[in-house]
């Protein structure tokens, strides 16, 4: 399921080298927290990113 929102970042951290965790808050879905697998290297073109529990 795919689902679009608008949020804000609360929490960005390191991970490994090219990896990031992120905490967003939105509205609709309240507090996510992401891991964004690769989002530190700058010449991939997407990014694979998991969804943690709340």
């Amino acid at each position: 399921m795919t689902k679009k929102v608008t949020g804000i970042v609360i929490n960005k951290q390191s991970y490994d080298d090219n990896s990031e965790i992120v905490t967003i808050f939105t509205k609709e879905l309240g507090k996510l927290a992401f891991l964004l697998r690769g989002s530190k290297n700058y010449f991939k073109k997407s990014i694979c990113c998991s969804i943690f529990g709340n």
